[in-house]
């Protein structure tokens, strides 16, 4: 199997080297790299092909987004016969054998379709990020598993399936993607890599986290805005209409606590009613940074780990005790059966 690598860089030297010196000591090399930059304005692009000059280094035609960078990736390395391509951020570090075991899963597993790694934090490296994508069945939530336990935990459990993996790192075979589509480009934020891992369910794909394999990586900030529209985009394009229903109702009621709240509220309330105009409207792409700025303490963003979260699902599903179960309460590890993505029905 081969398996190239696309690399999506923004303004992140020298941090980006912790990425890419792992990436260069990997057990399993990759066959190819491309490190695809977005316009940096700070010429960090300049230093990353100085100091690694053996790597294929190229700048986007314009600053485009993370999601069209790496389909633009996915494409190249489609074009050049890869057999699997690993999507990469690029402040995602993996530990040296996380490729071998990564690309080993796909090679004895023709039935699966995509792999990721158990992430973690940068900053706590012994607490996990990720153990694999959630889908609640009745609301279509998507909470991470195994948020804020010890990596420990799960390490090396076997692979299981589930619904979707972020894509600060994940595999994907090439015949899968070809089948199913490259990612979203309309999201320009979250929520193309949920879409991507139901639509491969979907298609009959397996999506696996192999707790074998270990990276880590930094969330940052939540914005407001793009997790709306691009939440209410995703269900819509993959979900039962009774669950889109249900997501407006429920973002309806949070713009309406929001604004109660006063001066600490507000501007995410209007950053949510923008969102919801928009996603009726149909518009897509990148949104005014001023809409978009606005971000709670999210579960899935790195400044949950210094404070309480602020959930940001619907109220009745987090009352009292039941808010770490949402995040975690998922089949055990190495459980036997797959993860069924209902259809659209």
């Amino acid at each position: 199997m081969t398996v190239g690598v696309v690399l999506v860089h923004y303004c992140f030297w020298p941090d980006v080297r912790q990425t890419l010196d792992a990436l260069a000591a990997q057990t399993r090399p990759p066959d190819r790299v491309l490190v695809l930059d977005d316009c940096s304005p700070d010429g960090s692009v300049e230093r990353i092909a100085e100091a690694y000059p053996h790597l294929e280094v190229e700048v986007a035609p314009h600053n485009r987004g993370c999601v069209a960078n790496f389909n633009a990736g996915l494409r190249r390395m489609l074009d050049r016969g890869m057999d699997a391509v690993l999507l990469l951020t690029h402040e995602t570090a993996l530990e040296r054998s996380a490729l071998e075991e990564l690309a080993g899963r796909l090679e004895r597993a023709p039935h699966v379709g995509a792999v990721g790694p158990l992430l973690g934090f940068l900053s706590r490296p012994d607490v996990v990020f990720s153990a694999g994508g959630m889908l609640q069945p009745g609301s279509w939530q998507n909470p991470h598993a195994g948020m804020y336990e010890p990596i420990e935990r799960w390490r090396g459990a076997p692979p299981r399936e589930v619904p979707w993996l972020d894509t600060a790192c994940v595999l994907v075979r090439a015949d899968a993607i070809e089948q199913t589509g490259l990612l979203s480009e309309r999201y320009f934020h979250y929520y193309d890599d949920v879409e991507l891992g139901v639509r491969l369910n979907q298609a009959g794909w397996a999506v696996e986290c192999v707790y074998a394999a270990v990276g880590r990586q930094q969330p940052g900030k939540l914005s407001e805005y793009y997790r709306v529209r691009n939440r209410l985009g995703f269900i819509a394009a993959t979900g039962p209409r009774r669950v889109l229903a249900r997501a407006i109702a429920t973002h309806v009621h949070r713009i309406a606590a929001d604004v109660a709240r006063g001066r600490e509220g507000r501007p995410l309330a209007v950053a949510q009613a923008r969102a919801l105009r928009d996603f009726a409207l149909g518009r897509w792409g990148e949104a005014d940074p001023r809409v978009a700025a606005p971000s709670r303490r999210d579960y899935a963003t790195g400044g949950a780990l210094d404070g309480a979260p602020e959930p940001s699902w619907a109220p009745d599903q987090t009352r009292g005790d039941d808010l770490t179960p949402l995040a975690t309460a998922v089949r055990p590890a190495g459980a036997a059966g797959g993860f069924h993505v209902p259809s659209r029905a």
